[in-house]
């Protein structure tokens, strides 16, 4: 197991052993504080990358559209009401 993992593990069996010992009409006089040990000093994350505007931007379908505005597969499975719908998002009806 890692270092970090055991002394968590260990942080925790003592604070459960510590609680063990209280009653419920105890005071609650545990401090979490006392249980765990520093952190660890950790490295920073590496700089973020930009966002490629050409990646978030949805594909045009324009390529694909029939003379009525609807691709063939639209065209198949869609109901009439349901095309007139498609043709009304793209701005054609």
């Amino acid at each position: 197991m890692e270092k970090g993992i055991k002394s968590l593990l260990s942080s925790l069996r003592s604070v459960r052993d510590e609680m063990k010992k209280l009653t419920l009409d105890d005071e609650f006089d545990i401090t979490l504080n006392n249980f765990i040990e520093p952190k660890i000093p950790t490295q920073p994350l590496p700089p973020t990358p930009g966002v490629d505007p050409t990646m978030i931007q949805p594909a045009v379908q324009q390529a694909s559209l029939t003379q009525t505005g609807l691709t063939p597969s639209e065209q198949a499975l869609l109901s009439p009401e349901e095309q007139a719908i498609r043709l009304r998002q793209r701005g054609m009806a």
